[in-house]
C-alpha cells in the first residue's frame, strides 16, 4: 500500500479504496496515473509488436499520448491503473476486475508464505520468517514467469497467474 501512496504522490490521482462486483477480496488501495505524468510517458508505456504506440488525438485527454499498461497489482490490497483505465463509481472496468483477481491471488500466496514463515520462525531466526512472508507475492510472480519461459511461452503473458486473470475476466458477465 505504501507503493500506491508513492505512485499517487508522484504521478497519480484519485486515491481510493475499491472493490469490484462478485470478487470477495478485501478492498484495495488504488490510484490512477495522470495522463501526462512522467510515469505515463516513460516506464509505464506498453510495447505492442515491439514498438511504443501513440494514442489517437481524440483519446489523448483521457489516456495520455502513449498506450500504457492497464494496471499493476503490488500485493494483496494495492493497485494502480494506467490513465483512463479505471472508473471510480459504478461497475468497474475489465482492467479493474483483472487486477482484483491478482489481489485475490496475492492474498492466497501471502497466506502460504506466512505459514511457511511461521514454520521458519519455529526452527530458525525470526528475520528469516519475515523475509519468507514478505517475499511471497514476489516469488509467485517470479515462479510463474520462469515456468512460462521454460514452457517456451512469453514469461509475463504465459505465466499461470496472468493466464488465470485473463481467463476469469473473459468469463465476467457470461
Amino acid at each position: 500500500m505504501l507503493a500506491v501512496l508513492l505512485v499517487r504522490a508522484l504521478w497519480g490521482e484519485n486515491l481510493r479504496f475499491e472493490t469490484v462486483e462478485d470478487r470477495a477480496s478485501l478492498p484495495a488501495l488504488a490510484c490512477d496515473l495522470i495522463p501526462g505524468s512522467w510515469a505515463s510517458r516513460t516506464w509505464y508505456r506498453q510495447k505492442i509488436n515491439g514498438a511504443y504506440m501513440l494514442r489517437r488525438e481524440n483519446e489523448v485527454a483521457t489516456f495520455g499520448r502513449w498506450v500504457t499498461w492497464g494496471g499493476t497489482t503490488l500485493g494483496p490490497h494495492a493497485v494502480f491503473y494506467g490513465p483512463g483505465q479505471a472508473v471510480t463509481t459504478g461497475n468497474k472496468t475489465d482492467v479493474q476486475y483483472h487486477e482484483h483477481i491478482h489481489c485475490e491471488q496475492a492474498e492466497a500466496h501471502m497466506l502460504s508464505s506466512a505459514i511457511i514463515g511461521a514454520f521458519a520462525a519455529v526452527f530458525g531466526p525470526l528475520w528469516l520468517s519475515v523475509v519468507i512472508w514478505s517475499t511471497g507475492y514476489i516469488f509467485m510472480g517470479v515462479g510463474g514467469w520462469v515456468v512460462a519461459f521454460l514452457r517456451g511461452e512469453k514469461p509475463y503473458s504465459g505465466s499461470y497467474h496472468e493466464e488465470a486473470a485473463y481467463g476469469i475476466t473473459a468469463q465476467r458477465g457470461k
